[in-house]
């Protein structure tokens, strides 16, 4: 949602704040203190012609006056936010504007506190996010499917009698990014499978729940929600299987299947998923006999079981945490099933900029190549990103997914020893685009949260260059390290006593 910019800085400010509010909250408060003298007896003016008939039965205790205000009306205890920004605004703006300076003309930075907009650098260029697309993706979905919305995944069958399945059972994919095997561990994307992932193990304890004992087909994976664009032309060959793809509305662990006791990429993610059922039936007694394929269930087959996901807050925590490629590419293809255009990338990205413009966020300068930011095409703005930070907050479904500094996710290693550590919780970003003497940049973001005493700051940092390779724009700590000491001088920079509040 856009709304009117705020500083912070001294550039746009005006006049004497404090006496500002001491008049907006003295005004009212001398109103009340008038209204109180009347219901006491004294009508504000100390006419004895006013007087008010008891309030308490004859022989009752009388009452009792109320406490003084041991805190003024005008304290930090009162509007603590409020105060905090006016104490500590300039000369934030100023640490805000020192370290802009730092940044080259490729990079945007922006830096808010509670909304209100502190200062930054080239906040609306339009740059490569690398993985601070997810951030947009989440927001989209979350706008368009809801955060109560979950993935379906179906077993069809068109003919079960007596235990027995005539034909082929059909493993009809719902778009579910977290469908995993009991032994998949998540090693490949580098982090573990959390305890709330769909497990396909569940499905075949179900499926031997209703009674089948014997397929006399095989079982038969079905993607056919998405559509058969397993990897995207923008992906380079070292992004290809290693960060994310084959793509499929069905896939299982990544679209990865144990053969031989190791993990094999399967370049056809719904025959993977179906292989991967065939042999977890099979460890439960179930005989299958043909081999596991991919195809489209027939519109005559009825559902036998199915097993649903986790709440898209859920879905969400998961690729925000550890930057799931795979998980954000099929949330893209959702949005384009949601809104009846049909699984595609092209779909998807369509979907995801109206939602984006519905919720205020100025696309004009966009270029959305895909959901996770895998692409070097994207381009987005850190004041875009800010935005949607500002939609929500640290503690809601959308920030509490983000790692922490120096403790989850991505950020798990970084920060440490430094006030950021269990304090920041940003979504991380790194895109390397070879070949480096190519103008396309490689690029190093961060963005999210820093909770502070009496508010919260909103930042959005994302560098791009085009003169370094890849290693050394990830490997250059010192700029992270300097942005969170840069962050760190606001939350340290409020103080004032504070006293018991009375009354």
């Amino acid at each position: 949602m856009n709304r009117p910019r705020q500083s912070l800085g001294p550039a746009r400010r005006g006049g004497n704040p404090l006496a500002t509010l001491a008049v907006l909250v003295l005004v009212p408060a001398a109103a009340l203190l008038g209204i109180w003298r009347l219901t006491a007896g004294d009508g504000g003016g100390g006419s004895a012609d006013v007087s008010l008939p008891p309030t308490t039965a004859p022989g009752s205790p009388p009452p009792v006056a109320p406490a003084p205000l041991q805190t003024p009306l005008l304290s930090f205890r009162r509007v603590p936010g409020l105060i905090a920004r006016e104490l500590n605004g300039d000369a934030f703006a100023q640490q805000v504007g020192a370290f802009a300076g730092t940044l080259d003309g490729t990079s945007c930075l922006a830096v808010e506190v509670d909304g209100i907009d502190v200062g930054g650098h080239n906040p609306d260029l339009a740059v490569i996010p690398a993985s601070n697309q997810k951030l947009l993706t989440a927001a989209a979905a979350l706008h368009i499917l809801g955060p109560d919305h979950v993935f379906t995944t179906e077993v069809r069958a068109t003919a079960v009698a007596g235990g027995v399945v005539n034909g082929d059972l059909y493993l009809v994919g719902g778009g579910d990014p977290l469908l995993t095997s009991p032994e998949w561990d998540g090693d490949i994307i580098g982090y573990p499978i959390p305890d709330d992932a769909t497990r396909l193990d569940a499905l075949a304890e179900q499926i031997v729940a209703a009674g089948v004992t014997q397929i006399t087909g095989g079982v038969v994976g079905d993607g056919s929600r998405y559509d058969d664009e397993t990897y995207y032309e923008e992906w380079t060959n070292d992004i290809r299987v290693a960060e994310a793809g084959p793509l499929s509305g069905l896939m299982a662990n990544d679209a990865r299947t144990m053969a031989g006791g190791e993990w094999t990429v399967s370049e056809s993610p719904a025959r993977g998923a179906a292989a991967e059922l065939t042999r977890l039936l099979q460890a439960r007694g179930v005989t299958v006999a043909g081999e596991p394929s991919n195809g489209t269930a027939p519109a005559e087959a009825t559902v036998v079981t199915s097993i649903t996901s986790t709440p898209l807050t859920g879905v969400i925590a998961e690729m925000l945490s550890t930057s799931d490629n795979n998980t954000a590419e099929l949330l893209l293809k959702e949005l384009g099933v949601a809104t009846g255009a049909g699984g595609s990338r092209t779909a998807g990205i369509a979907a995801m900029t109206t939602a984006l413009q519905e919720l205020g966020i100025d696309t004009a300068p966009f270029v959305i190549a895909d959901g996770s930011g895998l692409s070097a095409a994207n381009r987005v703005t850190c004041r875009a990103i800010i935005q949607v930070l500002r939609m929500h907050s640290p503690t809601d479904a959308f920030g509490s997914a983000l790692p922490v500094a120096g403790e989850t996710g991505t950020l798990a290693d970084d920060f440490l020893d430094t006030p950021m550590a269990g304090v920041m919780q940003a979504k991380t970003g790194s895109l390397s685009n070879p070949p480096y003497n190519d103008d396309i940049p490689s690029s190093k973001s961060l963005s999210g949260y820093v909770p502070t005493g009496s508010g919260t700051i909103q930042f959005s940092l994302i560098l791009n260059s085009p003169t370094v390779n890849y290693a050394e724009i990830v490997n250059n700590q010192p700029i992270w390290l300097a942005l969170g000491d840069m962050l760190a001088t606001y939350s340290s920079a409020a103080s004032a006593p504070l006293g018991p509040v009375g009354g």
